[in-house]
Parts: structure tokens; sequence; C-alpha cells
């Protein structure tokens, strides 16, 4: 590939800095690719002694044969001085770039930027020559972004990106947070180094060599001598030690001027001699503010160090405890105390270097940049045909259960394509939880198209997808009542779902994730059944009994667990906390007076435990019924929650260590919010089916007809609750996992 980097002060001979940018294009050159840097230098800058001179063009050597061309073309630079909301000193820099490239007649297959800052400035020539646009993201911290022309925008640079690199979690939370980037074209890839030249090496030799004491605890400090980086909180710590065994290396240069009677060794070193500083030291010590994935803490993993930094999320995907003490950088004890710790325990330095070593080895720089190529390469495909999805609301109204699991996969689905909804029909309560979204792919299909498969243009509308380049034809989850008798209702909905299969291009694929099919087994229906479902290219079944059903008819079926998995605010620590509170939710049943008599029980058991039970409702349509319930017991440990619970009020659910129901998307998201959820169900259809999909989601029995509920089972959930709820959140979590990659596997 030809692949232009555009960064800020790529480094040269005579001034080395920024190095790590440099590391990844000589590796990319080394992989054969044509690598041109884009590097823009201010006049001003150079005038005021505030940046050497670089050369302005020059044509670095990596190896035999194998070059780097480096840029640095000239701007003036307008501090402070913006017009129509146009930085006017970004304009200069944008400017510089693209009339070197139009003067040069530079041609390139990816525009590759480091750093956000700089990717505003990519982003016009980018999108301008419809080319691959790439964003690294590594700041200590992400700034806000200023215009370097009137048509920049960071949701148009956003729609622009074919993928972020990011070198940390950290930054990936960060750039989907300010809305810079879609997290699902965001990779992580933490920073590499050359384990060649970083390795193992014996450290008492590297000691003779650079003339430092054989008896003495060395600590190593590499960072700019900056407050931000802590050298001073270091020397501090060893203050409160007062140990005159452990000594210092601080290398590096900066502003912060610090001196100590501990230091045995402060300034820059030859890139080639910084390896033996690092092996002669036994710990390694940054307690830094601010990183993206720093990279001195990659190199002392290299040479097998133990760690002591800062417990910040951006360490967290390279350090661990096995490796490195994690402190709070601003706790001069703590990080006192992890100096002593690793002073006197020989034996735990000895494991924390090798874990440290064995973290190393997986961080080389030539896989990284292999990595980040495949990384380009399969987005780059993805993009060629961009994905777009036709979502059809296809559930029943006033209930919340399906509000949720359709609003939870449609953010699911967006995060791999733009989703056009189709609410036609639908209440406006209704619409304004699906479209109260941050997420810019969701999009309104009767707002941008004007019509509804619902309404009587359903063939206009199948002429819409085939001619406005949609390439997926989805619908809700939820319970799928195929074709049935009586006659008239079953010719009504034919009509309708036939409407795709006959008049839908064949190009545009069709899924159904997380629904049950109740297959009618009567020969003509079957038949008619199997002609309808067999155009989907999956159908995503939520209960393994049904799966084993259809697969005798159908062969495009799969698990695909109920969308409600995806909630999410759900958390671990849920699970973590015991609440001292029941609360049950029914929907009408035949069986009264068993539900009733299972109701006393609880309040008895309930009673004699001090705790107290909320009767509450998630479906309007359930007021009623709860109310009678509560009213024909009246105990006093028994209360009727007035207000339903809504879209904005689940988090209820965190009150209750076990909710009871009868109704599957109240026990789901209780599951959810960390309680114990347990069916009490009637012998029919719609509630077997909370049997079913409990079964092959949970460990234990969690269900129980009304009239073979006793008062042994509550008795057991309540005093085992800690076990219980362990296994919940461990089956969840498969869940959960099953659901997400079941979206990824469609669209990898």
């Amino acid at each position: 590939m030809r692949i232009c980097i555009i960064c800020h002060r790529y480094p040269y001979k005579d001034n080395m800095v920024h190095v790590f940018v440099k590391k990844i294009v000589d590796e990319w050159a080394l992989m054969g690719h044509e690598c041109t840097v884009i590097s823009p230098l201010s006049v001003i800058h150079i005038m005021t002694g505030k940046e050497k001179a670089a050369p302005v063009f020059e044509r670095q050597t990596i190896a035999n044969g194998i070059t780097v061309d480096v840029h640095r073309p000239r701007y003036f630079t307008i501090p402070k001085l913006s017009f129509f909301g146009v930085c006017l000193n970004r304009y200069c820099v944008q400017r510089s770039v693209e009339n070197l490239i139009k003067r040069n007649k530079l041609e390139f297959d990816v525009i590759y930027c480091h750093f956000f800052k700089m990717a505003a400035i990519g982003w016009h020539y980018a999108a301008n020559n419809d080319l691959p646009f790439f964003v690294a993201t590594g700041e200590s911290k992400i700034l806000p972004l200023t215009k370097p022309c009137p048509s920049f925008s960071t949701t148009k640079m956003r729609d622009t990106l074919y993928g972020v690199v990011a070198v940390s979690t950290k930054n990936k939370l960060e750039a989907v947070k300010m809305q810079y980037a879609n997290e699902s074209d965001i990779e992580v890839f933490p920073n590499g180094t050359n384990i060649e030249i970083f390795r193992k090496m014996d450290r008492l030799q590297c000691r003779k060599r650079l003339n430092l004491p054989n008896d003495k605890f060395l600590i190593v400090c590499v960072g700019q001598f900056i407050e931000r980086k802590g050298q001073r909180r270091i020397l501090e710590a060893i203050n409160l030690l007062g140990n005159k065994d452990i000594k210092t290396i601080f290398i590096g240069k900066g502003d912060d001027s610090f001196e100590h009677e501990s230091i045995i060794f402060k300034g820059t070193v030859k890139n080639v001699d910084l390896p033996y500083y690092l092996n002669a030291a036994d710990v390694f010590v940054l307690p830094t503010r601010e990183e993206g994935c720093c990279n001195a803490i990659i190199e002392a993993l290299a040479c097998g160090l133990p760690i002591i930094s800062s417990d910040k999320p951006f360490n967290y995907d390279v350090l661990n405890r096995d490796n490195s003490i994690l402190v709070n950088p601003d706790d001069i004890n703590e990080i006192a105390a992890a100096i002593n710790k690793l002073y006197e325990n020989r034996i735990l330095r000895e494991d924390m270097a090798q874990k440290s070593l064995e973290a190393g080895e997986k961080l080389s720089i030539g896989r990284r940049a292999f990595n980040i190529i495949d990384f380009m390469r399969e987005k780059i495909r993805q993009k060629k045909k961009k994905m777009k999805i036709y979502y059809y609301v296809y559930t029943r109204k006033g209930n919340l259960g399906d509000l949720l699991i359709t609003k939870y996969q449609i953010e699911e689905y967006a995060k791999y394509a733009d989703v056009f909804v189709d609410c036609y029909g639908m209440p406006s309560d209704f619409r304004n939880v699906i479209f109260d979204t941050t997420s810019p792919r969701i999009k309104d299909f009767e707002n941008e198209y004007g019509i509804g498969f619902r309404s009587k243009n359903a063939l206009k509308v199948m002429h819409i997808l085939n001619k406005n380049g949609f390439t997926h034809f989805c619908d809700s989850p939820g319970p799928r009542v195929p074709l049935h008798w009586p006659f008239h209702m079953m010719l009504r909905k034919l009509m309708r779902l036939s409407i795709p299969n006959l008049f839908l291009n064949k190009e545009i694929k069709r899924y159904s994730l997380g629904v049950d099919l109740n297959y009618d087994q009567h020969s003509i229906l079957t038949q008619l059944n199997k002609w309808h479902f067999y155009k989907f290219e999956l159908l995503g079944i939520r209960s393994k009994q049904n799966l084993h059903t259809l697969e005798k008819y159908l062969n495009n079926v799969a698990y695909v667990p109920d969308m409600a998995f995806l909630y999410p605010q759900y958390k671990s620590s849920f699970f973590e906390s015991i609440r001292n509170r029941i609360a049950l939710s029914f929907r009408k049943v035949d069986n009264y007076d068993e539900l009733v008599k299972a109701v006393q029980t609880i309040g008895m058991i309930a009673n004699e435990h001090d705790l107290d039970v909320d009767i509450l409702y998630q479906v309007e349509e359930d007021e009623h019924f709860c109310r009678q319930l509560h009213d024909d017991i009246k105990r006093h440990n028994m209360h009727f929650i007035e207000n339903p619970i809504d879209f904005y009020s689940l988090d209820t659910y965190q009150k209750y260590d076990i909710v009871l129901s009868n109704r599957l998307h109240v026990l789901l998201m209780a599951a959810m919010n960390g309680a114990i959820p347990f069916g009490l169900i009637s012998h029919n259809t719609r509630e077997n089916k909370i049997k079913n999909i409990f079964n092959c989601v949970f460990n234990r029995q969690l269900v129980s007809y009304i009239e073979d509920f006793d008062e042994k089972t509550l008795m057991y959930l309540y005093n085992t609750q800690d076990s219980v709820k362990k296994e919940i959140h461990n089956c969840i979590e498969e869940q959960r996992g099953i659901c997400k990659n079941a979206f990824s596997d469609l669209f990898s």
C-alpha cells in the first residue's frame, strides 16, 4: 500500500523526538509498503527557536534499498485568530499539506493521521479524493478540535473515518465519548517496541558497563521531566522511606528541575544505551497522571523489569497485578509502600520480572505494525460496500419488554452500519425511546422517505430499499407468530409477509435475531411457513428447544439469546450487594386462587426474615391485576408500587434480591440488575417460553408452575443468594458474549 502519514514533529537525525511514530513507519517500510510522511512545520516556531529547522525534504534510509520520504512543508502560524469559525492557524497547516501533495503530484492508497489534531488536517484531502482515512490516537488527553476549513465538522470526520487505531482502551473510550469515532470503528493496539533491542540482559554486566554500583537497589524512571510524569513524587516517596540503599536513575529532559541525594544519573542517553540502563535497574517506576499508552513502560516490560505505575485506565491494557504494582500517582505513601515492597521481597521481584518479560514479548513493534495493516485492510474491505440496514419494527404496542429488546438490538446493529428504523404506526412514546440515542447511525426511515411498511405503501418501501443502496432487511426480536388459522387472518398476514419475499432484491440480506417461532404442525401451514422463512439469511432463535423443533424444517436457524442480554447499563458489581427486598409482578392468570396461595406463602416467608415485598408492574395492562392481587392478600409487609417501571427506571430492580414474575422481560431485566429471577408460570404457550429460555440460559432451575411452588424453593434461593447470584452473573456473561458475537459474525 502507498501510505501517507500526516503527523506533528516527525523525528530526524538531529532531533529524535516522537520516535514512536517513526518506529511504526519504519516497520511498514520494511514490510514493503511505500510510506510518505508529511509533517508540517511552523516558520514562526523556527524563527522564535521553539522548533528546529528540520529539512524540508529528506529520504530516510531504513535498510538496504528501503527508504521513507519525509516532507516538512512550512506554514505561517497565526495564533488564536479565527474567521467565521475557522481557525486560521489550522487552515494554514491544512493548505500546506494539500499544496505539497498537489505540487509533487503525490498519490496514495491510504491517509493515516497521527492523533486527532492531525486528523482534522487530513480529513479534507481524504474526503475530497475518496481515500481510506485512518487515525491513530495515543494522546495523553484528546483535546477539542478546531476547524481547519469551513466544511469541517467532527460529525463529517467521524462518518468519513474508516478506522481508528487506539493505543489503549482509555483512548478508545475517550474518542467515543467525544463523538470523534464510532466504537465499532476503533481497535486497540497497545504500543510496541523492538524486542531484539529491548531485551533481558545480565544486570551486573550492565551496571559494570555503565559504572553503576552493584550493591544498591536501583530505580529507573524514563520520561520527560514534567510534573505530570511524577519524578518529584518518586523522590518524596524515597524521602519517606529514608533508605540509603535505594538509588535513582532519571532518564529524560524537561523544564522540571529537581535534585536529590539518591540520584546517581539524571539526563538524556543515546537510544542504543537505553536498554542497558533499564537492565541495570531493579525496578521501573513512573507515577504518571496521564498517558495514551506509555512507550517507556513497554520498553521496561520487554527488558523484564517489575513496574510501579499509575492505577489508571491508560495502563490496564499492558499492566496487571502479575507484572506491576499499580498505585494512585498522587499518593506518596502508596508509591513509597510499593517501592519498599519490591525492595524487601526479592522473590516477588523475580516473579514480576518474569511476568513482565512474558508481557513484553507480546508487544513487538513488528507484530503491531502487521496487525495495524491487517486492520486497515479489513476496514477498507468492509467500507467498499457501505452497509445500510432497513429495520422494520414489528412488535406489540404498549409492551415495555418488546420496546427494550427492539431498542437494544437497533443499538447493536448501529455499531456496524447505518440503521433506518421504520416505526410507522407505533405510538410516540415508543418512537421517542427508539430515537433517544447518541448514535448518529440510527435514523428515522419515515422522516427520510416519508412512508412506512405498515402503511398502504409497502411496495413503495421495497422500491426504496432496492434503489437506495440498502444491504440488509431486519426486524424486531421477540415472539413471532407465523402463518396460522383462521383463514382470513392467515391470508392477510401472508399478503404482507410475501411482499419482501417477492419484491426485495436478492442482494439484500434478511436477518431476524432473538425470536421465537411457534410452528403450527398442520402440513399446509408448515409448507407456507417454510416458504416464507427460507428467504432469511439467518433466524436467531432465543430458545434451544424451539431451535431443535425448527431445525426439522429450516436450515437457516441458529441460537441467538434474547436481546435483553445487551442491556447497556449492566455491571458485574450489581451482583455484589444484599438488598433484603423481594418484588412480584404478574400478568393475568387463569389459576388465580393458586397464585394467591403462592403469594401468601412468599409474604409469610418474607415476614419471618424481616423482608419487604413490593408488587410492581412493567406493562400497563398488568396494573389492575397486580393491584387486585395486593388488595386480596393485604399483608403489612407487602406494598403496591403505583408507578409502572418504564424504560428510564429499569434500575428499580437493583433494590431487590429476588424477583418473581410470569413476564419474561421483568425477569430478565431483574437479572441484568443483579436480582435473582424466578419464573412463576402457568401451563400455556405464552408463559412456557420462560421455561424454555431459562433452561438454556441458567444452570439451575429458576422456574416453577404456580401450583408446584413451595416455601422451600424461596428459602433456598434466599439463603444461598451469594452463590446463586454468582452463577447468574456467569450465565449472563456467557449469553452477552454469544449475543455480541452473533452480530459481529454477521458483519465480519
